[in-house]
């Protein structure tokens, strides 16, 4: 069974709450290209402004969607220690990121310092 995990700037049992981050899908693109040269952008028929595949060197893929959702931008993705500290570095430290699965009953305050310790602690005790 595949778990999805979301990046998002706030928390999902919060409803109603907002968050001025904004990702250019642009710049979110030139940055995963930078950083995975074997990444593949998929067009989408949603109205998800990125969606993409990277291929790794284990043969394994990691997808990964950028949605809108109301008044933020959440980031969809089957997840990878790597990926989550990289985007967390990508955006800026004045805005906070939770971390959390489809479930959404573990959530996990990302910040810039977070290590990768810390986060394999958090997603592998459940």
């Amino acid at each position: 069974m595949t778990t999805t995990f979301y990046l998002s700037p706030t928390n999902p049992k919060d409803i109603g709450d907002s968050s001025n981050l904004y990702i250019d899908p642009e710049y979110y693109k030139n940055a995963l290209i930078d950083r995975w040269q074997t990444v593949e952008f998929i067009k989408s028929d949603s109205s998800d402004p990125l969606v993409w595949i990277i291929h790794t060197t284990s043969g394994g893929n990691l997808g990964g969607v950028m949605r809108l959702m109301g008044d933020f931008q959440t980031v969809s993705f089957l997840f990878t220690y790597e990926y989550i500290l990289w985007h967390r570095k990508l955006i800026p430290e004045k805005y906070s990121l939770v971390l959390y699965n489809d479930s959404a009953w573990k959530l996990f305050n990302l910040l810039v310092t977070t290590t990768q310790g810390e986060l394999r602690s958090f997603l592998e005790n459940p």
